[in-house]
């Protein structure tokens, strides 16, 4: 009787022991991910971009808020290179069809622009593949209405964090899985060295610009549940003063 009494405590206490096992775990992946933690914790800050070759592509992600955020993010969106920046992602909140709209038209003028100077362009007469940018706009379930109440807001913050992490991560690793290309890790940059990168399907972005908080948050969380599984994950930029400097670095 004792026997038996005691095999099920002896699973729990071992059950236990995992889940605390794997909270440590968790704990110090994100010690070592998150740069406010690692700065707490006495390790050394890198959030310098890797150095990029001249003729390799970036993918960017945008999420566009409302109102001045969307001028302000389409102003930094249209001083960037389309020839360098060839793939393009826009996040807009659900419902938010001015965001769209503005971000399809810049497009079509980014889309005209580059077929003026295509002729003049050394490089685009040299290149004979297919530079036509690719982009997309995704809607986003918003984190919380206008006028929301507190009560219901971690409901509706979960419902975008699930998109959010199906558009940063499950929607990439099966475009991976499906070609046949295994994810990319993050590359390492202890040793002062970045290995060389080629495009994989199973990559979100190389930079996400955002200016939150709101629906902000879970598209962060989402990118750093990519760190947390040591996936390739984008380099955001999230201040407005610190945008044009830290774009300067990615070229």
């Amino acid at each position: 009787m004792s026997a038996s009494v005691g095999q099920p405590q002896r699973v729990w206490a071992t059950l236990a022991l995992v889940v605390v096992l794997l909270g440590l775990l968790l704990a110090l992946r994100l010690v070592l991910i998150v740069p406010i933690l690692r700065k707490k914790a006495g390790l050394k800050v890198n959030q310098k971009p890797r150095k990029r070759s001249e003729d390799e592509s970036i993918k960017v992600a945008v999420f566009l808020g409302s109102g001045g955020h969307t001028a302000e993010m389409l102003k930094l969106v249209s001083a960037l290179d389309p020839a360098r920046y060839t793939e393009r992602i826009y996040f807009v909140s659900h419902g938010d069809q001015f965001s769209s709209q503005k971000a399809r038209e810049l497009e079509t003028s980014l889309a005209s622009t580059r077929t003026r100077i295509k002729s003049e362009s050394r490089r685009e007469k040299d290149d004979t593949s297919d530079s036509t940018p690719r982009v997309v706009v995704e809607e986003l379930p918003r984190a919380r209405r206008v006028h929301q109440s507190f009560a219901t807001t971690p409901l509706t913050a979960a419902q975008c964090l699930l998109v959010c992490i199906d558009h940063v991560l499950v929607r990439p690793l099966k475009a991976s899985w499906r070609t046949g290309t295994r994810p990319r890790r993050r590359p390492q940059s202890d040793s002062g060295r970045s290995p060389p990168v080629s495009r994989k399907n199973d990559v979100f972005a190389d930079l996400l610009l955002l200016n939150g908080p709101g629906t902000c948050v879970p598209l962060v969380l989402a990118v750093y549940i990519r760190k947390v599984l040591g996936l390739h994950a984008p380099h955001i930029i999230g201040k407005f003063r610190r945008r044009m400097s830290r774009l300067a670095r990615m070229k």
